[in-house]
Parts: C-alpha cells; sequence; structure tokens
C-alpha cells in the first residue's frame, strides 16, 4: 500500500544563460556546428542520438534540493534527457578531468573540439587520458560542494563515473545519501538511500553559470550511467510517491531569477493543467520519445511522422531542415544569424518568439526534439510507469 497524499509540488526557477549575457553565444554556436560535422563523419565515436547532454543554451530551469542529515543545499537543473543526480564534491577543482573519447591523438578535429589540447596528446588507455587541470581553471569556483563527512546518513560506494556533455565531461565518483527535491523551507518530497555523483571535476559547459550546481536526470534507468536508479524512481520503488509518473508544468522566462513553474511528482497538476488531452505512448525506453504523426503551420503541412523527444533541457524546437523551411516560409518568420535558428513571426502590428531551429538526426534516434517552447504551451505527464507521455493544456492564469 502507498502513502496517501505522496505527491509533491516542487516550484523550480528560471534564469537566462550566461552564455547569452556574457556575449558567448556566437562563439558556442560556432562550435555546435563543428559537433554536428564531426558526428556525420563519425558516428559510432559519438554514439549519436538527437539530445545525448543537457543543453546550457538560452534559459534554464533550476530546482533547489538538498542531500544529507543535516540538509546541503544544491540548485541543479532539470534534465528529461539523462538520468543520474550529480553535484560537486567538496574536493571538486583539486583534480583534473577525463578526456572525451573524441579528443584523442591523431584527430584532425581534436584541437578545434576539445577544450583542453593536452587531450590531443595523451595516449590511449584509461589511466593516461587524464588530464592535468590548469592552474587558471575554476569549475567549481561559487557552486556549492558536498561534503559527505558532515552527514551522518552517507554511504560510501566509491565507484567511479564519467558523465559526457558537449566537448566535455563531469566525473567523480558515487555515494548514497537522504535526497529531498525541495528544500527545507517546503514540503520536500524525501528519498533516502539514493545513489548520486560527487564530481571532483565539471565540464566546462557549467563554468559559465555559477547558479547551476548539479543536474538533476529525470530519464529512465536505462539511460542512466553506470546503471543507476535515478531519484524519481527510486522513490516509487520505495513508496515515498504514490504513482510513478511527474508533471511539468513550465512558464516562459524572460528575466534571471523567477519563477519558472512546478513540477509535481507521484501526481498530474491540476492547478496549472487542464484534462489530459491525450497520452502516447513511448517508442524507446530512455528519452522521452514518441511518435508525432503531423505537423501544420499556415498553409504548409508534413505527414511523414516522426519519433520526436520531449525534453525540458532543450530550449528551441528542433527538427528536419526541409520541414522547418516549410514553416518558416508559411508564417513569414525571421532567421536569426546570430543564434542559427527562426526565432520571429511577423505581422498582426508585433512579433512573437517561435525559436524553432533545422537539426540532422543522422538517420539516428528522433528527428524532432520538442522543447521549452513546447512545454510551455502544453503541460508534460511523463508516466514511467506505463511508458507513455501524455499532454494537457495549460489552463486559467498560468497561461498568461
Amino acid at each position: 500500500m502507498r502513502a496517501i497524499d505522496s505527491s509533491h509540488k516542487i516550484t523550480h526557477r528560471g534564469i537566462i544563460s550566461e552564455k547569452i549575457l556574457l556575449g558567448k553565444w556566437k562563439e558556442y554556436v560556432a562550435k555546435k556546428e563543428l559537433t554536428r560535422l564531426y558526428k556525420q563523419l563519425h558516428p559510432k565515436t559519438f554514439g549519436v542520438s538527437v539530445s545525448q547532454h543537457l543543453d546550457l543554451e538560452d534559459s534554464e530551469y533550476v530546482g533547489r534540493i538538498t542531500i544529507g542529515t543535516p540538509d546541503q543545499t544544491f540548485n541543479v537543473a532539470f534534465d528529461t534527457d539523462s538520468s543520474n543526480l550529480w553535484v560537486p564534491d567538496k574536493t571538486c577543482d583539486l583534480v583534473g578531468g577525463k578526456c572525451t573519447d573524441y579528443c584523442e591523438p591523431g584527430n584532425w578535429l581534436c584541437p578545434a573540439f576539445c577544450d583542453y589540447p593536452s587531450c590531443c596528446h595523451l595516449g590511449n588507455s584509461d589511466s593516461s587520458r587524464i588530464f592535468k587541470k590548469p592552474n587558471n581553471l575554476i569549475t567549481c569556483g561559487g557552486k556549492h560542494l558536498f561534503d559527505s563527512s558532515k552527514s551522518s546518513t552517507y554511504k560510501k560506494n566509491g565507484q567511479q563515473f564519467t558523465i559526457p556533455y558537449g566537448n566535455d565531461n563531469t566525473t567523480g565518483y558515487l555515494g548514497m545519501d537522504t535526497v529531498r527535491f525541495g528544500d527545507v523551507f517546503t514540503k520536500p518530497l524525501v528519498i533516502p538511500n539514493t545513489t548520486f555523483g560527487l564530481a571532483t571535476y565539471i565540464s566546462n559547459d557549467f563554468n559559465d553559470d555559477d547558479i547551476i550546481d548539479g543536474v538533476l536526470g529525470l530519464g529512465f534507468t536505462s539511460l542512466a550511467v553506470d546503471g543507476v536508479v535515478p531519484p524519481l524512481i527510486n522513490a516509487y520503488n520505495q513508496h515515498v510517491i504514490d504513482r510513478p509518473l511527474f508533471t511539468v508544468y513550465l512558464q516562459v522566462v524572460y528575466s534571471v531569477d523567477v519563477v519558472g513553474g512546478v513540477i509535481t511528482y507521484g501526481d498530474i497538476d491540476t492547478q496549472n493543467c487542464g484534462p489530459v488531452i491525450a497520452y502516447q505512448p513511448l517508442t524507446a525506453e530512455g528519452y522521452w520519445q514518441f511518435h508525432m504523426q503531423s505537423i501544420s503551420a499556415g498553409n504548409f503541412s508534413s505527414s511523414d511522422g516522426w519519433d520526436v523527444i520531449s525534453s525540458i533541457g532543450t530550449q528551441y524546437i528542433g527538427g528536419p531542415q526541409g520541414v522547418v523551411d516549410g514553416l518558416a516560409k508559411a508564417v513569414g518568420a525571421t532567421w536569426d544569424e546570430e543564434k542559427s535558428m527562426i526565432t520571429e513571426i511577423g505581422g498582426g502590428g508585433g512579433t512573437c518568439s517561435w525559436n524553432v531551429f533545422p537539426i540532422n538526426s543522422f538517420g539516428h534516434g528522433a528527428a524532432w526534439v520538442l522543447g521549452v517552447p513546447f512545454i510551455t504551451s502544453f503541460c508534460n505527464i511523463y508516466d514511467f510507469g506505463q511508458n507513455r507521455i501524455g499532454f494537457a493544456p495549460v489552463v486559467g492564469s498560468a497561461g498568461k
């Protein structure tokens, strides 16, 4: 028998990415295009999929969790495209990191792809692929660090982990402790005996985002690094939540550190979301991937049918080049050279944000990624018990 009133509504906040605030967007896009080229040339090296890592691109949705006894507080980015929870360890920045697989000797693109040129000259064995951290590199500066010695409920594991993010890795070791979604000032979701990562080195992708300490993965166990049971699935297995699902309601974020919505764990959000319109079965366990039959705008429509991914870690809607071009032409959209995407639709005395960009799945995985613009229009119900995803309209003042 499961607990009564076991659903938990946790408010999260939206922030604007430092890549935009610091003027690094164009540089980021250039590197991203190089990555796409390399994926096309070397698909086996990458294990290509549409979204293999958290996209810290435009804005992020961040929530507060605590770990240990007494509580140690962290700000984590929510990610439905991964399944591990990790936060920085107190020893973060004292050691180097592990070179990514494609940063290897003899790779002609290594200098362009790798943030640490020394990786292009290291050997191929695991023990020799650890680079020395530059003295001026501080990846954990300003972040909250977990100190296991201060937690009476911490259990040592010690197994090493490596999670790829963009052109770099986050590395460290695993441990187990009590994790709480929310903080000491709310009604947190308390999950004992949760395995999480203690990062001793953090991917360079997180350097510009001081508010983000770590990542909370909301995907399936099959997607988890080292087969770790994801925190929310662990909560259901321990009867902490009544139903094996969670609801995501997002609000559009235009400024720094504002309320960005609510994630309801263990139930459907009936306060911000209307009746469920439909459920779609997942076409591949791991990502929240399902089938989309058609898409249309103006006088353009396409009924080719595609596998698509719902992703709260991606800030745009991405799809096949030909379809995106057709949609853009039909609605009179403007191409933004700086961001390499369609961002505005004119007419009616004003413009509106569309945020659609072309992607190439290279024949692997989903053809579309339905990111934040889609999820701010419809509540997404992620049902890991029945391997399906549901959609409900945003209601009342929530949709304004």
